[in-house]
């Protein structure tokens, strides 16, 4: 477990050799995927926002101490191409567990298999303008903590972001399938002002608003997907959830 720390990844890959950060075992001395061992045992990394200050609104956010450093940066801070992130359990980011920068060349990233859970902000983000991106089988709740207890460094009286999010990307060709998102204040999914993205068998449920939202996404595919509620979702506070919008 890394304890409150967080990891920027300012380096490139290329198309034959990707960067990797995820979970490995030793097997016959050499190292080898944790594929097929539980979530449980895959490596940890938290930030500072964590459950027993959260709601008594002490948590450090956007000051000194905290983890990440930021409320938008990352607890794994991507600002490289061709990144693989996979098999790694994410909590209590003082901000957003996993952020790709903002900027317009960025390309090629592939995030599976993650286990994201309480987090300050939003759950991943594309930057603006990255393209290229597959993000699969990521499992998050509790999410945009600090929005829902209205901590004054972020909230500002409006609005609220999505957990999974992209924005500004013309011909991104990203695909988002087989995640499942659950217990957060915001929306699940965004799409904003971008194009050539696919949204499919995703499960979103107990949030705030939409399940899967797009303002101004084109070409985009949203197919056998599940959005769903209960009566105990203290998460949508009393506005209309929808499924698509």
């Amino acid at each position: 477990m890394f304890e409150n720390q967080s990891i920027e990844v300012d380096w490139n890959g290329s198309e034959n050799d990707w960067v990797t950060l995820g979970c490995y075992r030793l097997s016959n001395g050499r190292a080898a995927s944790c594929d097929g061992l539980n979530k449980s045992q895959w490596p940890e990394i938290n930030g500072t926002f964590e459950r027993s200050c959260a709601a008594n609104m002490t948590c450090r956010i956007d000051e000194p101490g905290a983890v990440p450093v930021t409320s938008w940066s990352g607890l794994i801070q991507v600002n490289a191409d061709y990144v693989e992130v996979r098999q790694i359990i994410l909590r209590d980011a003082a901000g957003i567990p996993l952020n790709v920068a903002s900027n317009r060349n960025r390309h090629h990233y592939l995030f599976e298999d993650l286990l994201i859970q309480h987090t300050g902000r939003k759950v991943l983000q594309l930057g603006r303008g990255a393209r290229h991106a597959t993000v699969r089988r990521v499992e998050a709740s509790e999410f945009n903590i600090c929005r829902y207890y209205e901590y004054p460094t972020c909230y500002n009286g409006k609005g609220w972001p999505g957990a999974i999010t992209m924005s500004d990307s013309s011909r991104a060709f990203v695909v988002f399938e087989d995640n499942d998102i659950s217990h957060g204040f915001g929306e699940g999914f965004n799409c904003l002002r971008s194009s050539h993205v696919v949204m499919r068998r995703n499960r979103v449920g107990n949030i705030h608003s939409n399940a899967y939202y797009m303002d101004n996404c084109s070409n985009t595919i949203v197919e056998n997907n599940i959005a769903w509620g209960d009566r105990d979702n203290k998460w949508q506070a009393n506005y209309a959830f929808s499924g698509v919008a």
